[in-house]
């Protein structure tokens, strides 16, 4: 098969060296353009429902167990830190759960 460009005359300016080397600048940028887009898109992760009551849930169980150890240091073991101390675990699980239903939507 024969090469269309060899038959083009000589003073088609659509073939001249200069217009080639435009229309390559022209296509690397809009790919450079695509990569960086697609960099800067993957940098940042949707927030999702499952993340942020995961986030709270993680706040909350901590906080429990920060008051669990501060009533262990300055009062001694008491009915309510275990209580404290169980609920603080059940609030994790909820952390947990949160956080991974958030990953199974983004995959």
């Amino acid at each position: 098969m024969p090469d269309p460009h060899l038959n083009r005359p000589e003073g088609n300016p659509a073939d001249a060296p200069e217009a080639r080397l435009e229309r390559c600048e022209a296509l690397l940028r809009e790919i450079r353009d695509g990569i960086t887009r697609a960099a800067r898109e993957s940098q940042y992760e949707e927030l999702s429902l499952g993340r942020v009551a995961g986030g709270l849930a993680q706040l909350i169980a901590a906080g429990l167990l920060a008051m669990a150890v501060a009533e262990w240091a300055l009062v001694g073991p008491t009915d309510t830190m275990y209580t404290r101390l169980a609920f603080a675990g059940v609030v994790q699980l909820m952390a947990l759960t949160g956080f991974a239903a958030a990953r199974g939507r983004n995959g």
